[in-house]
């Protein structure tokens, strides 16, 4: 049987900010590489390109224009690599964006 039950709000809420990580994504035509959000931890959600072998920590949903950008950067940088990706920290106190080969 069907529940009937409305969307709670937190999941809205979750379900908005995927929206937004996509569409960032799609600026640099890596939407349609990601195969999966994990959206467990708000503050670090992390998307997976099953095709490239790579997982990227990309933190919350702010900044993502430039954390875009340092995805397609690590991308092309790091073609044919197996590993992860952070992208997730704070840029503007000096956090650098960086690779790890798995």
């Amino acid at each position: 049987m069907l529940s009937k039950e409305r969307l709670k709000t937190a999941d809205l809420e979750k379900l908005n900010k995927i929206a937004k990580i996509m569409e960032a994504a799609k600026t640099i035509q890596v939407d349609s590489l990601i195969t999966e959000i994990n959206t467990e931890n708000e503050n670090d959600y992390v998307l997976y390109l099953e095709s490239k072998n790579k997982r990227i920590h990309i933190g919350n949903e702010t900044n993502l224009t430039n954390k875009m950008l340092y995805v397609q950067k690590i991308l092309e940088n790091e073609e044919g690599k197996s590993g992860i990706a952070f992208v997730n920290g704070d840029i503007s106190a000096g956090f650098k964006p960086y690779f790890r080969e798995e």
